[in-house]
């Protein structure tokens, strides 16, 4: 995996209230080159959560990264 730096980030209220070192569904989507209704619907099912809300929007921690990481190496090996 290339290394990705997301510098296209327009700040909002939500964004200027998220945790520092947090990533939004879009930014986590473009690191890992997943569709947002893949990781929307690993949320769903309780495969993988964004660990962070603030005002009802969710915001994946370095540690969520790893795991979505690992999920879509998995994926990658065929595991299903």
């Amino acid at each position: 995996m290339t290394e990705q730096r997301i510098t296209s980030r327009t700040a909002t209220a939500t964004e200027e209230d998220a945790p520092g070192a947090s990533y939004s569904i879009r930014d986590v989507s473009r690191l890992f080159d997943l569709p947002e209704s893949r990781l929307r619907y690993w949320s769903q099912t309780g495969f993988i959560q964004a660990s962070i809300r603030v005002k009802g929007r969710t915001w994946y921690s370095f540690r969520d990264l790893i795991g979505i990481k690992v999920a879509r190496e998995l994926l990658a090996a065929g595991l299903t």
